[in-house]
């Protein structure tokens, strides 16, 4: 791996450590108030499908299997509410962190746009309205995570059948997540100067090292309950807009020029 590589997915974690300082410095804290009571939510309301759904499915199991012995038959039924509820929670954090860029996008966009009038001193118009914003987010984070089911998977099975590669595989599975996360909040400033869908999938494939980084940051501040789920969103927008802003303004960043702010392919 070139030592370019290892640099660039650096950079993208270390973005998160200016975010404080510039959140404060251009006086955008204010931005992350309804993202996070928003993130919060939304977070609560996925937990709890989870709960309910582990409730009824562990009910169907003790509906559907009966055993003459009362101790045997408690023990499975505590054995598939564990399995189904640890099933669920695993979902649960694979899709919240795609979920909550979809549906914080607005601001998360609107927090990209500010920071990027407040770095460059230019206004602009924005790129995006609310609900292309949505769609546009939608479009990028279905994309994620499809690949990542499909990279992951596979992954996960071999770790599964064969334990002692676990270590590796889910080294692997995390960085995979990691890069797709990455797309979806490096999207947010390519958004913003003009880029459609197509290029900003292109800009990040050309810089999934860096994408990477930035998405690291944001699974694991996503892994911490509650102030993740709250904070994550919006401190991987700004550390992904920050990092990309000096990308871009690199003459070797961009190879194409953005196109128009309103077209989406």
């Amino acid at each position: 791996m070139p030592l370019t590589k290892p640099r660039a997915f650096l950079s993208g974690i270390a973005a998160y450590f200016r975010v404080p300082k510039a959140m404060k410095e251009h006086k955008l804290w204010h931005f992350q108030l309804v993202p996070a009571l928003l993130g919060l939510l939304l977070a609560v309301v996925l937990v709890t499908v989870a709960y309910l759904l582990t409730r009824d499915l562990g009910a169907r199991f003790d509906a559907a299997i009966e055993l003459k012995w009362a101790w045997l038959d408690a023990t499975l039924d505590w054995i598939a509410a564990i399995f189904t509820f640890v099933a669920l929670a695993a979902i649960f954090l694979f899709l919240h962190k795609h979920i909550a860029l979809v549906v914080l996008a607005p601001f998360l966009g609107r927090l990209a746009e500010n920071i990027v009038r407040s770095t460059q001193g230019q206004p602009r118009e924005p790129a995006m309205k609310t609900l292309a914003s949505i769609k546009r987010s939608a479009v990028i984070n279905t994309r994620s995570i499809l690949g990542e089911i499909a990279l992951t998977l596979p992954l996960l099975l071999i770790g599964f059948i064969i334990p002692a590669l676990g270590p590796i595989t889910f080294t692997i599975s995390f960085l995979i997540q990691a890069r797709y996360a990455g797309y979806g909040l490096v999207d947010f400033p390519l958004e913003y100067h003009g880029y459609n869908v197509p290029q900003s999938v292109a800009y990040t494939k050309e810089h999934r090292a860096f994408a990477t980084g930035i998405g690291t940051g944001y699974l694991l501040l996503m892994s911490i309950p509650i102030i993740g789920w709250m904070f994550a969103p919006v401190f991987g927008t700004a550390a992904g807009t920050l990092a990309t802003l000096e990308k871009l303004a690199l003459p070797q960043a961009s190879p194409k020029e953005p196109l128009s702010p309103h077209s989406l392919k």
